[in-house]
């Protein structure tokens, strides 16, 4: 049924009606988004909260990621979507005491925090741990970035990389306001 006229200013949302032209102010669009992954392990200082590094970039809808360092920086202001997930591994099972992982905005700011601490109750070599928040950015200075923190008997833990599976990574999108 073509739109040939509205009555009574409204539309009878019952009947099937064929658009021509351009629809505007239906909608909206989730960018810019981006999606990043290791492929490998970073060695962390054991009881020391680190930056982690990401070296694959799957998905970077407006080139907002900073590869020098490690950051999402939007250059479009509005409420973003984060998460991250990572894996801390240790060399033996009974090892890894304590681990976390934060999502830290303008490196100073914890924004999202996920810890496991297994003190009297010891997991195996390996947690993986994930956050999510929405964060306010501002489309110019602010950025977003992940560290992570380990405690474990060996002092050498890890975050895990694979280059066949996202045993850590990086993503937000923008949402549609």
């Amino acid at each position: 049924m073509a739109i040939t006229k509205i009555q009574s200013e409204s539309l009878n949302l019952s009947d099937t009606y064929d658009f021509t032209g351009t629809v505007t102010g239906a909608g909206g669009v989730n960018t810019p988004y981006f999606y990043a992954r290791k492929t490998s392990g970073q060695t962390i200082t054991n009881t020391v909260t680190t930056k982690v590094t990401f070296d694959s970039i799957i998905l970077d809808t407006n080139s907002d990621w900073d590869a020098t360092n490690n950051r999402f920086t939007p250059q479009t202001p509005g409420k973003y979507f984060f998460h991250t997930d990572i894996m801390i591994a240790v060399g033996a099972v009974s090892e890894l005491i304590v681990s976390s992982v934060r999502l830290k905005k303008n490196d100073t700011t914890t924004i999202s925090y996920h810890q496991i601490d297994a003190r009297n109750n010891y997991l195996g070599y390996s947690n993986n741990l994930c956050t999510s928040n929405i964060v306010d950015m501002n489309g110019t200075t602010d950025f977003m970035e992940v560290h992570a923190y380990a405690n474990d008997n060996s002092g050498n833990p890890e975050v895990a990389g694979n280059s066949n599976q996202s045993y850590t990574s990086f993503m937000a999108f923008k949402i549609i306001e």
